[in-house]
């Protein structure tokens, strides 16, 4: 089953905390099937048949809503994050969003490697491994006043093996406009999903920050 909401509660009894999930049913295919019953002998020697459809699909998580109350269980506070798939090719959520503090949409763009197109020995031999669910990028981005700055952004490279090789961190003082950043997978300026998948190729203000030389 699906985890529909978990309660958290004080040393008194009193609800400090939920979270309330959401989802949305995927219905991808329905696949015809048969069954075959024996009469019994005294209706005669015979069979009945019958068809039916056995649906194939899988459920997408929405949102999450949390509410947050102080000690006694009052003065309730709400938050909620929603989930955006872009991609048909995998199930993860693409994009998330949520409000801060001062009511600017946070987002976290997060991008695989079936975002990319061809070119790319790094992202291309991900792909040939069927190492689909692995995140390549991910940026932090919020919307002030209109306007798009991203605050964050992480690169991670792997081995053949899925596990990690490298990550780097966007060096930045301050937000930057979207306008003047790069996705690993778009041309300049452009936020996905819009625009057309690249080769990887990341922004130049990445910086390596870890390396992992060894596994056991």
């Amino acid at each position: 089953g699906t985890l529909n909401s978990v309660t958290w509660t004080s040393s008194i009894g009193k609800i400090v905390k939920t979270e309330k999930y959401h989802y949305t049913s995927v219905l991808q295919n329905a696949v015809p099937a048969g069954k075959v019953i024996a009469l019994a002998p005294e209706t005669g020697n015979g069979y009945v048949t019958s068809r039916y459809f056995l649906p194939h699909g899988y459920v997408k998580l929405d949102s999450i809503v949390t509410t947050t109350y102080d000690i006694n269980g009052e003065n309730p506070i709400q938050n909620q994050q929603s989930f955006y798939y872009d991609n048909p090719n995998y199930t993860l959520a693409s994009r998330r969003s949520e409000k801060d503090s001062r009511g600017n949409v946070v987002w976290t763009q997060t991008l695989y490697p079936p975002d990319y197109s061809m070119g790319d020995n790094f992202i291309d031999s991900m792909n040939d491994a069927h190492l689909v669910t692995y995140p390549v990028e991910e940026v932090v981005y919020k919307q002030i006043n209109g306007v798009n700055k991203v605050s964050s952004g992480k690169i991670i490279r792997y081995n053949g093996f899925g596990l990690k090789k490298e990550e780097q961190l966007l060096e930045i003082s301050s937000p930057i406009e979207l306008t003047s950043f790069k996705f690993s997978n778009r041309i300049s300026g452009i936020l996905p999903p819009s625009g057309l998948p690249q080769e990887f190729q990341p922004d130049n203000r990445y910086k390596p920050s870890y390396y992992f030389d060894e596994y056991d």
